[in-house]
C-alpha cells in the first residue's frame, strides 16, 4: 500500500490537480513495464559479453579474474530474474487481453440477442417480412 499525503486544502481546483498528478505518477502500463524489462535484458547481455571478453584476456591478475567471474555470475542471475519478469508480465498482458475480448464478445452477443428479439429495424420493402 502506497502512503499518499493529504492533498492541499486551499481550493477545489488544486485538489483535483493534485489527485491527477498522483494518479499519473502511480499508473504504469504492462507494456511499458515489459519494455523496461527488455531494455534491462539487453543491458545485461551487453555486460555479459563485455565481461566474457575481458575474461578471455591473459593479461589480468587472479584477483581481477575472480572479481570478474563473481560479477559475471551476478549479471547472469539478474538476467534470469529479468527474463522471468518478462514472462510473468506477458502472461499478465495476455490475461488482460482475454478479458477485453470477452467483454467485446458479450457486448456483441447482447446486441445480437436484442436485434433478434426486439427487431427494431423494419423492412423498407413491401414484399419482404
Amino acid at each position: 500500500m502506497i502512503f499518499v499525503p493529504s492533498p492541499p486544502v486551499s481550493c477545489q481546483l488544486s485538489i483535483v490537480c493534485w489527485k491527477v498528478t498522483i494518479m499519473a505518477k502511480n499508473t504504469c502500463s504492462i507494456i511499458s513495464e515489459i519494455e523496461k524489462a527488455e531494455e534491462s535484458v539487453k543491458t545485461c547481455f551487453y555486460k555479459v559479453q563485455a565481461i566474457e571478453k575481458s575474461l578471455k584476456s591473459h593479461l589480468i591478475s587472479m584477483e581481477e579474474r575472480e572479481r570478474l567471474e563473481k560479477e559475471l555470475a551476478d549479471v547472469k542471475s539478474l538476467l534470469t530474474q529479468n527474463e522471468s519478469e518478462i514472462r510473468n508480465l506477458r502472461k499478465e498482458n495476455s490475461k488482460t487481453f482475454a478479458v477485453a475480448v470477452m467483454i467485446m464478445f458479450f457486448a456483441f452477443l447482447i446486441y445480437g440477442i436484442y436485434v433478434m428479439v426486439i427487431n427494431p429495424v423494419k423492412s423498407r420493402y413491401i414484399g419482404y417480412a
